[in-house]
């Protein structure tokens, strides 16, 4: 059916002559280290590519398969889960093609793609996830049939966040930039242009084969909520950069033990939902995205970011004092009809 073997093959008492060495001490640790950090983002866009085709697959099926005389599409309760699906995905792609920008971007004195990238495998990749659940509400048994595309996506987006655990490694990963991201005296740095917004051109970044991928606590981030002011008339967004400040208050306030993995992996799972979202928000701002949408999508990052907080209130490292300061995360999002009739209406089909 399919060859797939994760594994490892050992060189032993092989001459290698000196032409061959690429790099060498430090500088080979970080091409190393560099090559696995852009492989694991570029995953992210597999991710992407699996749930886009999947997703015209299903609205294919839902707009042809026809039950108690009307298609499967123009079923509310289906039409609500395909938005959802739609949603998730665009906030895929938004945060994909913006974290790509900070790549292109990337030089010694601005690193913060090394957050993105481990955030784009954490989140982008579980994401994947989640909306082919959602899709397989709608389809049903027919995307586990062997002649659809649906049942070998169902099976292969899961491989993404789950090979070797590389979800945890990116989670804690994006706990080491706590203190970077939410800095009291954040720095004055400027973002980058939007590649997919024709800001900037794409072209080859030399740095990226010589980045130095360590000294995490170098790097430097501006505000943490400044990508949220231009969409602050948008509750869902206003919500939760509530969200945001909270945990930004007990990052500063807080220090756990580096060796509580418990807690490290919850912390990250916050940082790496607010750092998704600042993306999403960048990127809504450049291309105009509309309103409804962008509430929409808000509304789940705000039932994320509340589920991540709870998680984090029972754990043994926590103490009274940490739970008060993080019960302002734990919210409901306030998306109207109208956020959601936009979807319904306008990005999904009736028929084809």
């Amino acid at each position: 059916m399919r060859a797939a073997f994760v594994g490892e093959f050992e060189v032993k008492d092989q001459p290698i002559a000196q032409m061959d060495l690429i790099a060498e001490g430090r500088d080979a640790w970080n091409a190393v280290l560099g090559t696995v950090s852009l492989g694991k983002f570029f995953l992210g866009f597999a991710s992407i590519g699996i749930c886009e085709h999947a997703y015209e697959e299903a609205m294919q099926h839902m707009s042809t398969r026809v039950l108690y005389g009307k298609p499967v599409i123009q079923m509310p309760h289906i039409r609500l889960v395909a938005a959802q699906a739609f949603a998730r995905l665009t906030a895929m792609k938004m945060y994909a093609y913006r974290a790509l920008d900070f790549v292109h971007a990337a030089t010694a004195e601005d690193r913060r793609y090394l957050l993105y990238c481990a955030v784009q495998k954490a989140r982008v990749s579980t994401e994947g996830v989640k909306v082919m659940t959602l899709l397989l509400e709608c389809v049903g048994a027919k995307g586990l049939e062997s002649d659809t595309y649906f049942e070998m996506a169902m099976r292969d987006v899961q491989l993404i966040p789950g090979l070797e655990s590389s979800m945890h490694i990116n989670l804690s990963l994006a706990a080491q930039f706590g203190s970077a991201y939410f800095s009291r005296s954040p720095a004055n740095v400027s973002d980058p242009g939007s590649l997919i917004a024709d800001q900037i051109p794409s072209v080859e970044n030399d740095y990226l084969m010589r980045a130095d991928i360590g000294h995490t606590n170098t790097v430097s981030f501006g505000h943490f909520l400044s990508a949220y002011r231009p969409l602050k008339s948008i509750r869902n967004v206003h919500k939760f950069a509530r969200q945001a400040k909270a945990f930004a208050k007990w990052i500063r306030q807080h220090r756990h033990s580096t060796t509580d993995t418990q807690l490290t992996l919850a912390a990250g799972q916050c940082l790496a939902t607010i750092a998704y979202a600042e993306l999403i928000a960048q990127c809504a701002a450049r291309l105009s995205v509309p309103t409804g949408i962008v509430s929409v999508i808000f509304h789940f990052l705000i039932g994320d970011l509340s589920v991540a907080a709870m998680a984090m209130v029972p754990l043994p490292g926590m103490s009274d004092t940490d739970r008060a300061l993080l019960r302002p995360m734990i919210t409901l999002p306030r998306t109207s009809d109208a956020d959601w009739d936009f979807i319904l209406t306008s990005r999904l089909p009736n028929r084809r």
